[in-house]
């Protein structure tokens, strides 16, 4: 029973954002505890923590370009957009536009969590004076998870390289695709 749940679930979600979702089907295949093991912690790499839409995927964003894997950028998109982002607000993390100021905070969380840099620690206590003490958590879980599936993917030879990426986002998609689809 559990099985035929997390089968269903894998395939909505590789239907419904047209993921090559293969590797978690491995996993499953392999272990049905292990299936439900990647599922929990599915749901905890989701989590937020109160830290703003922008911020969150702007983390995100950021960490999963730099994970280098193509199609897990495309997905971290797209979900920045069926939460009401607009390309402005998801572009900086990619190095295009100017961010916000909550944006810029969380790219330069992102890029010192994931370069272990000299100014970490400022950086980590400026993201919980501006976001607070739980959103700063979600910040780390947006890094976290920018990280996540790119690696066990590239572990598990599924790894794909990123195209370009940024090329291909703007042309396929205006901003009046962006507003109707937020309506």
């Amino acid at each position: 029973m559990i099985r035929r749940f997390l089968d269903r679930s894998i395939s909505r979600f590789s239907n419904h954002y047209d993921y090559d979702a293969s590797y978690m089907r491995e996993i499953l295949d392999e272990s049905t505890a292990a299936g439900l093991q990647l599922a929990m912690s599915s749901a905890l790499l989701q989590g937020d923590f109160g830290v703003s839409k922008e911020a969150f995927y702007a983390a995100k964003i950021r960490s999963v370009m730099r994970a280098d894997c193509g199609p897990c950028l495309r997905l971290a998109m797209t979900m920045a957009e069926e939460s009401g982002l607009s390309p402005d607000a998801v572009l900086p993390a990619l190095g295009h536009g100017e961010p916000t100021e909550d944006a810029a905070l969380a790219i330069r969380f992102a890029d010192a969590v994931l370069d272990n840099s000299a100014d970490l620690a400022e950086t980590v206590e400026e993201a919980r004076k501006r976001f607070g003490e739980r959103a700063r958590i979600g910040l780390a879980v947006a890094v976290l998870a920018g990280q996540f599936y790119p690696l066990l993917k590239r572990g598990m030879g599924h790894a794909a390289t990123c195209e370009s990426i940024v090329r291909d986002y703007i042309a396929s998609n205006t901003r009046e695709e962006f507003a109707h689809a937020a309506e």
